[in-house]
């Protein structure tokens, strides 16, 4: 038996691989506990860094699409 190759539309693939950057890093945020032992700086740090990622990725998506 010979499979057939599924073709996958690119627009589809598009709109996964986007889904994908925007959803991965609010899932690590909910992941992070708020501190570490008595420590505040380092998940503090680490939520702006991957805040300023999902602003990054929001803003190349709303540009691909509308411009």
């Amino acid at each position: 038996m010979k499979k057939e190759k599924k073709e996958v539309n690119k627009e589809v693939k598009r709109a996964n691989l986007s889904f994908l950057q925007l959803i991965f890093p609010s899932f690590l945020l909910v992941l992070i506990p708020n501190t570490f032992g008595t420590n505040w700086i380092y998940p503090f740090v680490l939520k702006v860094l991957i805040f300023g990622y999902q602003y990054y990725i929001a803003q190349h998506f709303v540009d691909s699409m509308y411009n």
